[in-house]
């Protein structure tokens, strides 16, 4: 490729990146103030609950993120033996369940990283 080619691929490569960057930057303020709402909670709740179903046992431990420790004390009360625990790696929310070699990822953080991704494949962004 000649000099200005891999000028203009770096442009508009960076263009990309700012585009997708504007995009998600709304997209995780949107999250933050579905976080806000009882609907949010009712699907804490009821991710809870399938967890416990899917688990059944007291090995399992379920986190959710520090942002959303106020309501840690209602998904104690629905698991009942299975352990809830605060992780400073859940930053969106949501909540992630784990049990030996089994995990249950239902974390806003992965939601918008598979999300975004994808947008990334099919939003005809790509340089090529």
């Amino acid at each position: 490729l000649s000099k200005e080619e891999r000028e203009i691929r770096s442009a508009i490569f960076k263009r990309r990146c700012e585009i997708t960057e504007e995009v998600f930057s709304e997209v995780r303020k949107k999250l933050s103030k579905y976080r806000q709402t009882d609907d949010y909670e009712k699907k804490l709740i009821s991710d809870a609950e399938k967890l416990k179903a899917l688990f059944e046992s007291d090995s399992a431990v379920i986190y959710i993120g520090e942002q959303d420790k106020d309501k840690l004390e209602a998904i104690k009360a629905v698991l009942g033996d299975i352990k809830a625990e605060i992780s400073k790696d859940i930053k969106l929310g949501g909540i992630l369940g784990i049990c030996g070699d089994m995990i249950y990822d239902c974390t806003l953080d992965s939601r918008l990283d598979k999300v975004k991704t994808e947008f990334i494949e099919k939003s005809g962004l790509q340089v090529v």
